[in-house]
């Protein structure tokens, strides 16, 4: 989990952001991209793992036509592999890499998570 924190990531992260920023751009209707393996695969298979069931923790219901799901953004009850990737995405390397990545400057994080927490179907499998 630590290497979420390395200069290594946050170097990593700066070059992708670098190399795709055009790609991001030239996205068909609006600007998109999607990257394969962004999260390194072993940490993001132990955040999986560690994903809470709708059981372990108090998530917010959305029932509508529009949305049918569970959220979560109560951070700090997260099994520490969760709340440090959560955490790693809200963080100053991250936000330099989105910088770069979509042309803006002073792109804020977001601590409440709002939107931005856990999401589930409603049997709890991560969406």
């Amino acid at each position: 989990m630590e290497a979420l924190f390395s200069d290594e990531y946050a170097t990593k992260l700066e070059t992708l952001a670098k190399e795709k920023s055009q790609e991001h751009k030239n996205g068909k209707q609006i600007p998109h991209i999607y990257f394969d393996d962004f999260l390194l695969v072993e940490i993001a298979q132990v955040a999986l793992k560690d994903f809470p069931e709708p059981k372990r923790l108090t998530w917010t219901k959305f029932d509508r036509p529009t949305e049918r799901k569970l959220a979560l953004n109560v951070v700090e009850k997260l099994p520490p592999s969760v709340r440090k990737v959560l955490y790693s995405l809200n963080s100053r390397p991250m936000l330099t890499f989105l910088e770069i990545l979509i042309g803006l400057k002073s792109v804020i994080s977001d601590p409440y998570y709002a939107g931005g927490g856990l999401h589930s179907d409603q049997a709890g499998r991560p969406s």
